[in-house]
């Protein structure tokens, strides 16, 4: 399969096949990338913390058998992504994260 260059991840890049959209793989790393730069920059509340540990344990519950380590990174990144935005109800910080996966 040929592949082309889609986009750049931290500096190295990342190949999709020819064709394929990339846009949702875009979103995904505007994201990561936003939440991982929040993370550096502060800290959040405790109940806010609870909520995000309530959101990733339901995600990966939900995803069960494609709950690998790196779909757990992307809904951990994904739910710290929400929470920097000043989402902190659990649901909707798992529905969300698992809408990325």
């Amino acid at each position: 399969m040929v592949k082309s260059i889609a986009a750049t991840d931290l500096g190295r890049p990342t190949f999709s096949p020819i064709g394929q959209k990339t846009d949702d793989f875009e979103r995904r790393l505007r994201v990561t990338a936003r939440a991982l730069s929040d993370l550096k920059s502060g800290a959040f509340e405790p109940e806010v913390v609870s909520a995000m540990l309530a959101a990733y344990n339901a995600a990966c519950e939900a995803l069960g058998s494609r709950s690998d380590e790196p779909t757990r990174l992307r809904v951990a990144h994904a739910i710290i992504g929400f929470a920097t935005q000043g989402e902190s109800d659990p649901g909707r910080l798992c529905e969300k994260a698992l809408a990325l996966v």
